[in-house]
């Protein structure tokens, strides 16, 4: 593989990995644990400097041109999507929501069933995006890579990468919406120490006026 960048300042949560959409991507092998042959979440946060033109961000398969589970953005301008399938029968789930160039987004797909009966949703920034039902088998597994399909096979991102994950379960709508606001936590583990007493001021609008804040004890 050729290694994308790692920019120890760049991430949406301190570093993150640079990909130059020229011919970075990462081999992950061909462990277990990334072998999505049925329910399945793929999440990250990506900030891309092109939204046109297919750019992967994560995919396990065959290595070939079969793909078992896939998240990518560009296939049509602007929008993510994602992808499985074998041969020419593959199912593409798209975003109705538009990606922005230079902006941290948080993507995520999930996909639960078996053979060839899906349920796909698309996540943008913690919320529901698209719901979709899939009737074509996904591939083998023999690989898992970021940033593109196979090895050397192109379709690179021009973006920055960071948070990657993948699980081997459907997460569900509350613990996808937990895995986007947890990057906005004013509070991080780093930052306070067991028993450590803190105070929290929040500003709130609905039945507060605007700028009255309440601040803990």
């Amino acid at each position: 593989a050729i290694n994308p960048f790692f920019n120890a300042t760049a991430g949406k949560i301190n570093g993150a990995y640079v990909f130059d959409g020229v011919n970075d991507y990462m081999d992950l092998g061909a462990a277990s644990s990334l072998n999505i042959s049925a329910d399945g979440t793929i999440t990250a946060w990506i900030r891309p400097r092109s939204v046109s033109g297919t750019q992967f961000v994560f995919a396990s398969g065959d290595n070939a041109n079969n793909i078992q589970f896939a998240l990518e953005y560009g296939r049509t301008v602007n929008k993510f999507d994602a992808i499985w399938g074998i041969g020419a029968s593959f199912d593409i789930l798209y975003s109705t929501a538009n990606l922005s160039n230079e902006t941290w987004q948080f993507l995520a797909v999930t996909r639960n069933g078996s053979g060839s009966s899906w349920t796909v949703n698309l996540y943008l920034n913690g919320a529901l995006d698209s719901t979709q039902s899939g009737t074509n088998a996904a591939s083998s597994f023999s690989r898992a890579l970021i940033g593109t399909f196979k090895v050397a096979g192109g379709q690179y991102p021009s973006a920055t990468i960071d948070e990657l994950k993948i699980y081997n379960r459907s997460l569900s709508a509350d613990e996808i919406r937990s895995h986007y606001q947890q990057a906005y936590e004013a509070l991080r583990a780093p930052e306070t120490t067991k028993h450590q007493n803190y105070s929290v001021a929040i500003t709130l609008g609905n039945d507060y006026a605007l700028n009255d804040t309440l601040t803990s004890n």
